[in-house]
């Protein structure tokens, strides 16, 4: 596929996701709400208060720390590099990067369009509030193309099925954090799972990784010869949260 087209679905895929991130966020502050707070929101919200552990509040802390923009956007750029010098193709830094930037765009455009306020009283139209969870969908993002770049080598089975679990399993992890937390609403990070699994999948799918044939990439050599993106225990809620 050319250069230019690729481009141009990725951009439309991230504007899709992100309406339909709008369309989810409205609902689940508008006509869902009363439903959604009955039996999701504030149920989970009441066990992370009841459950006030110092320890584990201590650990889930560290643990959110992973979700970071700074921290996953860093992440991005190292495996990235490591991996275009290792595969002799930009294909995976390319993924890596629309997955980070196509997360940046969804969390920014989501929030400030939804606005939905925190536990902690009402805020401003049109500022960002905490549906989706910008942790959460920058962890799962970023770490879910790290898995598919995994699940597409030519590592054992075992050991790529392995390893793609563990990145996954700590991106819902860093979504349970920001709940028990109080940083965010269940809801808030359900969204962004949803959000953020469909953008992996369809950055994978438009840009490959340049791995081995039959694993979902063509080596660069074929490539070049075929054609020549209650109120927070951890603080306020932010753009990128």
């Amino acid at each position: 596929m050319p250069g230019a087209r690729r481009i141009a679905l990725l951009a439309a895929a991230a504007f899709a996701i992100t309406l339909a991130g709008v369309f989810l966020g409205l609902l689940v502050r508008g006509p869902l709400s009363a439903w959604i707070d009955r039996d999701v929101d504030h149920p989970a919200r009441s066990f992370s208060e009841s459950h006030n552990n110092e320890t584990a509040v201590s650990l889930s802390r560290r643990l959110d720390d992973l979700g970071e923009a700074r921290v996953t956007g860093a992440i991005a750029v190292v495996a990235g590099a490591v991996l275009w010098g290792r595969r002799r193709t930009p294909r995976p830094a390319l993924l890596l990067a629309s997955g980070f930037v196509g997360a940046a765009f969804i969390t920014v455009v989501v929030k400030r369009a939804v606005s939905r306020q925190p536990a902690s009283g009402p805020i401003p139209g049109f500022s960002p509030g905490t549906f989706p969870s910008g942790h959460t969908l920058f962890a799962l993002t970023v770490y879910g193309c790290l898995a598919v770049l995994v699940l597409r080598s030519g590592a054992p089975a075992l050991v790529r099925w392995a390893t793609a679990s563990v990145l996954l399993g700590i991106s819902v992890a860093i979504g349970l954090t920001r709940v028990y937390l109080l940083d965010h609403f269940l809801t808030d990070v359900l969204g962004s799972i949803l959000l953020g699994i469909t953008w992996v999948l369809v950055a994978a799918a438009l840009i490959g990784d340049g791995g081995l044939p039959g694993r979902g990439g063509q080596r660069s050599g074929d490539a070049a010869r075929h054609d020549g993106t209650v109120v927070s225990r951890a603080g306020e809620s932010a753009p990128f949260e």
